[in-house]
């Protein structure tokens, strides 16, 4: 299907026109009518395993486990979705996942417009099986609560708004990141311009580290205990899962 989004009451390949239940079974399939064993049972849609979570459909491509992982608790009832937003990166999906999780330990040195919202000194860390809570109060009440669950899936919530990142590897250099923006009430043109400022911030330093990381000089650095635990747990997660292979 080429279409991002829409209402079907069929789904039809583009291509020879085979068309399915909207089930996956296979309903139609022009010009096939003379050929000998032909088992229409066996030539439906790969089944995909889906669940429904707050307001989020997850689909877990692989055979086997759950869609839904170790999950953190999380109100989202009061929230409307507004826009949605697209984002290309040059760096690796690892490299903006790895700024995502670090404690904040970039917000004064590079967010200095969040900074001056933030108590900085005051964030905190929790982590799960499978995500990660970073989380700081605001200086003037409130806390803007930021959760990652494993691999590439954001939802930062404040006290009156909430947007989430979905992170899509589409090269060894090349990142597409999809912002989806809830609100309250309508939507916040100054709130989404704020993303978008952040958002430009952390392009650009993505970009610089992607470039340090092809640098003759580099090997490897070390982990804050103090603001880096989320990224531990991303780095474990992920070497376990490249460890066992796609069907470990």
């Amino acid at each position: 299907m080429t279409e991002p989004a829409g209402k079907a009451s069929q789904l039809q390949c583009p291509y020879h026109g085979w068309t399915y239940s909207l089930e996956g079974e296979l309903k139609t399939a022009p010009d096939l009518g003379g050929i000998c064993n032909f088992d229409r049972a066996s030539m439906g849609l790969a089944a995909v395993e889906i669940a429904v979570w707050k307001c989020w459909i997850c689909a877990k491509l692989a055979c086997g486990g759950s869609a839904l992982p170790d999950l953190p608790d999380l109100d989202v009832t009061v929230f409307h979705w507004a826009e949605r937003r697209h984002y290309m990166m040059d760096c690796n999906w690892k490299v903006f996942v790895d700024n995502y999780l670090d404690g904040g330990y970039h917000v004064p040195h590079l967010h200095k417009g969040l900074n001056r919202l933030l108590d900085y000194s005051d964030y905190q860390i929790d982590l799960g099986e499978r995500y990660c809570l970073q989380w700081s109060p605001f200086r003037e009440g409130g806390r803007a609560l930021y959760y990652w669950i494993y691999p590439n899936f954001m939802v930062n919530r404040y006290p009156d708004a909430m947007d989430t990142n979905l992170v899509l590897p589409r090269g060894v250099n090349q990142t597409e990141v999809i912002f989806d923006f809830y609100f309250t009430d309508g939507s916040d043109a100054a709130r989404v311009a704020a993303s978008e400022a952040i958002q430009e911030e952390d392009a650009a330093i993505c970009k610089s580290v992607q470039s340090g990381l092809a640098s003759r000089a580099y090997t490897s650095g070390r982990l804050s205990v103090r603001r880096e635990a989320g990224e531990h747990l991303f780095h474990r997660l992920l070497h376990s899962d490249l460890k066992s292979g796609p069907d470990g």
